[in-house]
């Protein structure tokens, strides 16, 4: 069901700004030491939808990489 109004993330263009799934696999490995599958970056694009907790986890990548990521700019 869709809500008139309602916004959505575009999903696989932050991926693309990443590098892809790959790379967010490994940069969360190598900036955050943490463990994230390519499985589970699937399931943003699948649902087009990324998490909080994710999100702030890529500003934190994009800060260490420096990266130009403004989260607003992937509503639509």
């Amino acid at each position: 069901m869709s809500r008139k109004n309602q916004k959505t993330i575009d999903v696989d263009s932050i991926i693309k700004l990443f590098g892809g799934k790959h790379q967010i696999v490994n940069d969360y490995e190598k900036i955050l030491r943490v463990i994230i599958t390519v499985k589970a970056v699937e399931k943003w694009i699948e649902r087009k939808s990324i998490s909080t907790t994710q999100m702030l986890n890529l500003k934190s990548i994009a800060e260490r990489r420096n990266l130009n990521f403004i989260f607003e700019e992937y509503i639509k």
